[in-house]
């Protein structure tokens, strides 16, 4: 499993719509799951701090000018997930 978290994605605005779209789509098809499980794709967090601190961020980001395009909320599985959540502003 790697890590990757993308925060910032510049687009032109004749291809914004698609890309919101696939962004979508990608997040809507990511598998949350333990670390040696070869299917997942995104692992826990490593402890309740760093969930409720992607909480506060995410909360921050769609509470301000960026709106959530799918997911994004915590996951209670056996560990702390939380679901990833493209955020975008036009």
């Amino acid at each position: 499993m790697r890590r990757s978290g993308l925060k910032l994605l510049l687009v032109q605005r004749s291809a914004y719509d698609e890309v919101v779209s696939r962004l979508a789509d990608l997040a809507s098809r990511i598998t949350l799951g333990q670390p040696l499980d070869a299917s997942t794709q995104v692992g826990p967090l490593q402890n309740s701090r760093q969930l409720e601190q992607v909480s506060r961020l995410v909360g921050a980001a769609t509470g301000g000018s960026a709106t959530a395009v799918h997911g994004g909320s915590p996951v209670h599985l056996d560990g702390g997930f939380y679901y990833p959540r493209p955020c975008c502003r036009a």
